[in-house]
């Protein structure tokens, strides 16, 4: 059975990027604007956020928008490296938003 490759393809690094490019797009949308409207999810819809809420919802946004382009790294060192040091700042922020 022929393995499948280390380095994505071409097709899928266009995809990451695009992925990536979104989610940073809103999160800065948030940032600039204060407010992220109702999104749906499976438990229903959630509420609107403003102001500092949605500052921070933003700000988590533009964090995980670097986490599709890991898969873009050199090596699977330096992807575990910045997938560690992007994690923790994920949840050094998480958690100094919520009982902050």
């Amino acid at each position: 059975m022929p393995r499948p490759p280390a380095r994505p393809g071409t097709l899928a690094k266009v995809c990451l990027v695009l992925i990536s490019l979104t989610l940073a797009a809103l999160g800065v949308l948030a940032l600039l604007t204060e407010v992220v409207p109702e999104r749906s999810t499976r438990f229903g819809m959630a509420p609107a956020l403003f102001g500092t809420d949605a500052q921070g919802m933003g700000v988590v946004s533009l964090l995980l928008a670097s986490v599709p382009l890991l898969a873009l790294l050199r090596n699977r060192r330096q992807a575990v490296v910045a997938g560690t040091v992007l994690g923790l700042a994920l949840l050094t922020f998480i958690f100094t938003w919520i009982f902050g």
